[in-house]
């Protein structure tokens, strides 16, 4: 088995993750991202709403992607 596998069945995704590969701070994190994409797709709101989004991304990342790359 890999670090992570994802195994499509008919009505659900079955995630496996590897310990090695998040500790589970980490995971919990994801999982309450998903948690709240999953509530923003259930709501009606307008594409701008979800361009802003994209562009609050854009920016927060050109001010800090030199923090994740090696140096």
């Amino acid at each position: 088995m890999g670090a992570l596998t994802i195994k499509s069945e008919k009505d659900q995704y079955i995630i496996n993750i590897d310990k090695n590969l998040l500790d589970k701070d980490t995971l919990i994190k994801v999982l309450s991202w998903l948690r709240i994409e999953e509530l923003a797709q259930k709501m009606n709101v307008d594409d701008e709403v979800f361009l802003l989004d994209d562009e609050i991304k854009s920016s927060w990342w050109e001010r800090n992607k030199h923090r994740f790359e090696q140096q």
